[in-house]
C-alpha cells in the first residue's frame, strides 16, 4: 500500500507539473500574440488559461471583450471575466468593473457600485483606483462627501510616488485645515 500511494502521488504531481507548464506556455503564447496585434490567436491561446483560473489571463480576456479585439465586443462578458480575476485579488480587474458601473457598460449605471469596486481596487493597492476614490470622496460622487477621506486616498497614492496623486492631493489640501490634513494622513495608514 505504501509504494502504491507514493507512486500515485508522484504520478499526480508529474501530471500537475505538465499541466502547469502547458498553461504557462499558452499564456506566454497569448501575450506574444497580443504584442503582435494578432487578437484572434491571443484569444484562442488565453481562453483555456483563463478558464483554468489564471487571473492575468482572465483580465486579458476581459480586455479583448471590452475592446472587441479578436472577438465581438461584449461588455457583459468583459465584466464577467474581470469579476473572476477580481475574486482572486486583482486590483486592476476590480477597477475595470468600477469603470463599467460608472459608465453603464454591460451593467446598469450605478455610481455607488462603481465606488464600491473602486474601493476594492484601491484596497488591493491599485493606484489609479486610489486616485479615483480620493476624487470621489472629495466630490461626494457615489459616496458621502468626505474631503478628509479623499485626501487620505490621494495621500496613499502620492506616497507611492504617483505625480498625479501628488498634484490632486495638493489641490485638495488647499481647501482643508492643517488639522484635517494631519487627520487624513493618519487615516491613510489605516485604509
Amino acid at each position: 500500500m505504501g509504494i502504491s500511494n507514493r507512486l500515485t502521488r508522484t504520478l499526480f504531481a508529474g501530471l500537475l507539473l505538465i499541466f502547469a507548464s502547458a498553461v504557462t506556455a499558452d499564456y506566454a503564447a497569448g501575450v506574444k500574440a497580443l504584442r503582435q496585434h494578432d487578437y484572434p490567436s491571443a484569444f484562442r491561446e488565453l481562453l483555456p488559461v483563463a478558464k483554468a483560473g489564471d487571473p492575468r489571463a482572465q483580465e486579458r480576456i476581459a480586455a479583448l471583450y471590452r475592446r472587441g479585439y479578436g472577438v465581438k465586443q461584449d461588455f457583459t462578458k468583459a465584466v464577467a471575466w474581470d469579476r473572476r480575476a477580481a475574486a482572486q485579488g486583482s486590483g486592476s480587474a476590480a477597477y475595470n468593473i468600477g469603470v463599467h458601473y460608472r459608465e453603464g457598460l454591460g451593467v446598469p449605471k450605478d455610481e455607488v457600485a462603481a465606488s464600491d469596486w473602486f474601493r476594492t481596487a484601491a484596497r488591493a493597492g491599485y493606484i489609479p483606483a486610489q486616485i479615483n476614490l480620493g476624487l470621489r470622496y472629495a466630490a461626494g460622487r457615489g459616496v458621502s462627501e468626505d474631503p478628509v477621506r479623499g485626501y487620505a486616498w490621494l495621500h496613499r497614492a502620492a506616497m507611492r510616488g504617483n505625480r498625479q496623486a501628488m498634484r490632486r492631493r495638493t489641490a485638495l489640501g488647499k481647501s482643508l485645515s492643517k488639522a484635517q490634513i494631519e487627520e487624513a494622513k493618519k487615516l491613510a495608514g489605516k485604509l
